[in-house]
């Protein structure tokens, strides 16, 4: 994926028709959604875990139950393992594009308020130049959604195929 330009949205906020007037609040309104996206990502991520706890639980209790019938064979708990994987590797997709999607939304309006504090710079406090750096938005995932999402899947599924093989072969 390519890096969206930064320069648009610098000569987008140049040629605003804004008002002096304005310029705080509009500002106010940029850092209120950059604070509302980094809040539903950080939602998601707070959702994902009891999502797959509830998964996690459902298929342990199954793998647990010593009883007769259709899922005392290893072989069906195994399809029911390969079931459960697909139903989180997609959930799992969901809640990483997700996540992106608002980090994204989040990167574009910083990029936005940047743009207005180099404008304004009397009105608007340039974040950016207080740290040192400017910010370069990137459209690639970060290690919060690349670590984060697939890791914690995998580990849940291969958990599962370990428990299943130590409680039918122990």
């Amino acid at each position: 994926m390519k890096e969206f330009d930064t320069e648009n949205i610098k000569k987008a906020v140049k040629d605003s028709p804004i008002q002096k007037a304005d310029i705080e609040n509009s500002a106010l309104i940029v850092q209120n959604n950059i604070a509302r996206m980094n809040e539903n990502s950080g939602r998601l991520k707070a959702l994902y875990l009891p999502y797959i706890g509830i998964i996690l639980t459902m298929m342990f209790t199954l793998a647990f139950s010593g009883g007769s019938g259709w899922f005392s064979n290893i072989l069906h708990q195994t399809y029911f393992g390969l079931i459960m994987a697909l139903v989180m590797g997609f959930s799992t997709f969901i809640f990483a594009y997700l996540d992106y999607k608002y980090l994204m939304n989040e990167r574009k309006l910083r990029a936005i308020y940047n743009a207005f504090a180099e404008k304004y710079p009397g009105y608007v406090f340039d974040i950016s130049s207080a740290l040192g750096s400017k910010n370069n938005c990137s459209r690639k995932a970060g290690w919060s959604i690349k670590c984060y999402y697939p890791i914690i899947c995998a580990i849940a599924i291969v958990a599962y195929f370990l428990v299943v093989v130590v409680v039918n072969y122990a």
